[in-house]
């Protein structure tokens, strides 16, 4: 019966040490219990109020007042942007897929809209022309503009304008103007015509001279507007011995399609015919 007392006796002693062993991990539980009742700085205890709550953004860096208009005005005209817009279809295609078609890289080579075919590093170049171009354009547009608000430069810009600009009224309707370009060394003639008809005949001379010099091409261009969303037209260029049909339509204010052919006359092996169908969105 003895080791019954003794059983007994460990059993008695089993609640104590498990409180001695619990002890401790209860009174972790406890310390973190307290702690989440802790308040805690930047947070709620509740986010019911959140659907009442009024927020108003505030405006730490105002735009700033402009005084006149923005700088992109004073440095382009309208009409000058629609200049340098026919300059550059004139150069590297009229439709958005013509000059996506002759985008070069640098394993390829390409036919302009003129029927010249140039690697990519000539490509670079015709394009550092064309900026060349616009930017002695801009700076020519700019002096001109000082120069007609100038009283005493203003007999200069008038003098300019004479030897530059010609008009001959020629019936009733129509008038030729001719004008040299003192940027890009190119002589332009349009007939102004009752019937909306552009057109356009272009000598173009070295751009990186000044003056009369070899020509480098002659392009007769025309184009219509049919409507407000359709446009058709034609280059040709005599030099190359290259034409160009091309019409688009302006599906939507973001969307327009496009169809254009072009070949010429004396082809050579390098030159090809093609005619493209686009489809652009913008």
């Amino acid at each position: 019966m003895e080791w019954i007392f003794k059983y007994l006796k460990l059993l008695a002693l089993w609640p104590a040490l498990g409180m001695l062993l619990v002890a401790p991990a209860w009174a972790r539980v406890q310390a973190e219990v307290r702690d989440l009742d802790a308040p805690h700085p930047g947070y709620v205890d509740s986010v019911a109020d959140e659907k009442n709550l009024r927020v108003v953004e505030i405006a730490l860096v105002r735009e700033p007042h402009l005084d006149g208009p923005p700088l992109r005005q004073l440095i382009f005209d309208p009409k000058l942007e629609h200049e340098f817009s026919q300059r550059y279809e004139e150069k590297f295609g009229r439709t958005e897929s013509d000059r996506n078609l002759d985008t070069l890289n640098q394993f390829s080579e390409s036919g302009y809209i003129s029927g010249e075919n140039v690697s990519a590093k000539e490509e670079v170049e015709e394009q550092r022309l064309f900026g060349q171009f616009m930017v002695k354009r801009l700076t020519e547009f700019h002096v001109d503009t000082y120069m007609k608000s100038n009283p005493s430069a203003r007999p200069l810009y008038e003098m300019k304008e004479r030897v530059s600009k010609m008009s001959v009224q020629v019936n009733k309707g129509y008038k030729f103007n001719i004008n040299y370009s003192y940027s890009g060394n190119y002589v332009d003639i349009k007939v102004d015509n009752p019937f909306e008809v552009y057109n356009n005949v272009k000598v173009e001379m070295d751009p990186e001279k000044l003056g009369p010099s070899d020509i480098k091409e002659t392009m007769l261009s025309l184009k219509y507007p049919v409507d407000k969303t359709i446009v058709v037209g034609s280059d040709l260029r005599l030099n190359e011995g290259f034409v160009n049909v091309y019409g688009s339509r302006q599906v939507s204010p973001h969307l327009t399609t496009s169809l254009s052919g072009s070949t010429y006359w004396s082809a050579t092996p390098e030159q090809e015919s093609r005619i493209i169908m686009g489809l652009t969105w913008h």
